[in-house]
């Protein structure tokens, strides 16, 4: 009888998870097509356009690593945008349209992972809340997937799955879930370098696995990416050195870098960014080192997360360029955090989410780099005087002052956290 009634409880408890996880999509789903609906088709940025530039090149047989200047990563995304292309003419449907339904449908697939997640831990509030006001409806999410049109909500996903499949791997020691978490984490990488600072997160299992087991993670990690760039190098050396393995995005128009440049400070500037790479390795490396030789016990859950949340954030919080649809590597582990008991680390991520709602919006309403939805939409000769000024890097570090405060603030509560090794509420061993 006990077992029944258990039975009974437990289908309930499913039913209402997956109508809760429906309800998200369906949110999702319907604010991105009214949002779609309200603004001009102009007001796409100017990466969105890049990518039809990049379909062109492709069509008539040409390789844009070489004769274009905007793809600055391994090939996974200008395969993407090649496959795109020829759905775009099958369907007759504007180029530009079908990577925003993909980006959309990418960003589909996150939420049914972030909800999944959520599931796992003890969090303070609905599951349901978090990813409704997380991701379905956060300004920041609807911004990056239909009017930057930017593929890092790619990113965002293969992060999430790693980070999933680490907290499986914790609970139950399968080695299989660990070279899961390995396979997302190269995904990552060969979508866009910088998923590689994930490296200390996932040798938390480094030595809780066999010998055979580690050799095949290293290799899901880093041949994919290996094997995209050398194809690339073998075309193009030179190209492919400068526009991909020398990146380091753009400068002087948030945080440190802007401020510098504002102050010509040009010498000090180019110091900082010869230091930040260097500082960058070497930190990963000790962080590697200790979490391969002394794995977590029990800060298996919001340490891990919160670990993966400050290598992510490091980047455009404290490198040497910045651009605003970074956020989405890292934006779903705050969601998580938002939601967890952890000291001053749950306010901090909220305020920080709210903080960059409030940026995005005054940024993707004016800013003609990245759409201007506002612009087209008016005829008021002030809001043509604020676009105008948001096309300087000085103006555009000043409106960002409050959300660098912010990255800063929550960047130090991170690491303090991880470098004690604290966590919160620890997420539970309920399988997904």
């Amino acid at each position: 009888m006990q077992t029944k009634v258990e039975t009974n409880t437990d289908s309930r408890s499913g039913n209402h998870t997956r109508m809760g996880l429906l309800l998200v999509i369906l949110v999702c789903l319907v604010a991105r097509v009214a949002f779609l609906a309200l603004i001009p088709a102009s007001a796409v940025s100017v990466d969105l356009r890049a990518w039809l530039k990049v379909a062109s090149e492709l069509a008539s047989g040409a390789n844009p690593y070489v004769s274009t200047t905007v793809l600055n990563w391994p090939p996974l995304w200008v395969q993407i945008v090649f496959s795109l292309d020829h759905v775009s003419q099958f369907l007759s449907i504007p180029l530009y349209r079908v990577i925003q339904a993909f980006l959309i449908g990418v960003e589909l697939v996150l939420v049914v992972v972030l909800f999944r997640v959520l599931h796992r831990g003890v969090v303070k509030g609905s599951p349901v809340r978090l990813a409704m006001l997380g991701i379905a409806l956060n300004p920041v999410c609807i911004l990056q997937v239909c009017q930057h049109g930017n593929f890092d909500v790619l990113v965002g996903l293969w992060v999430i799955a790693a980070v999933l499949m680490l907290l499986r791997f914790h609970d139950a020691r399968q080695g299989v879930d660990w070279l899961f978490a390995c396979l997302f984490v190269g995904l990552g990488i060969l979508t866009k370098t910088t998923p590689i600072v994930l490296l200390p997160v996932l040798l938390t299992g480094f030595r809780l696995v066999d010998i055979r087991a580690r050799v095949l993670g290293l290799m899901l990690v880093f041949c994919p990416v290996a094997l995209g760039v050398s194809v690339l190098y073998a075309l193009d050396p030179i190209a492919t050195t400068r526009n991909v393995l020398l990146y380091r995005s753009v400068p002087g128009c948030f945080g440190f870098s802007g401020l510098l440049s504002m102050w010509n400070a040009q010498s000090l500037l180019t110091a900082c960014t010869k230091l930040f790479a260097p500082l960058l390795v070497a930190g990963l490396v000790g962080f590697s080192v200790m979490m391969a030789w002394r794995p977590p016990k029990q800060r298996d859950g919001t340490f891990l997360i919160g670990m993966a949340a400050l290598w992510l954030m490091i980047i455009p919080a404290l490198g040497p360029g910045y651009a605003p649809q970074y956020i989405y590597w890292f934006l779903p582990l705050l969601v998580i955090l938002a939601g967890t008991a952890a000291g001053a680390m749950r306010p901090a991520s909220r305020v920080f989410l709210v903080v960059a709602a409030v940026t995005y919006v005054v940024e993707y309403a004016l800013n003609p780099v990245l759409g201007a939805f506002l612009v087209p939409m008016t005829t008021s000769e002030s809001v043509v005087r604020a676009a105008l000024a948001f096309q300087t890097p000085a103006v555009q570090t000043v409106i960002r002052l409050p959300l660098f405060a912010a990255y800063l603030a929550l960047v130090a509560v991170l690491l303090v956290r991880v470098v004690r090794g604290e966590t919160s509420a620890a997420p539970s061993s309920r399988s997904s």
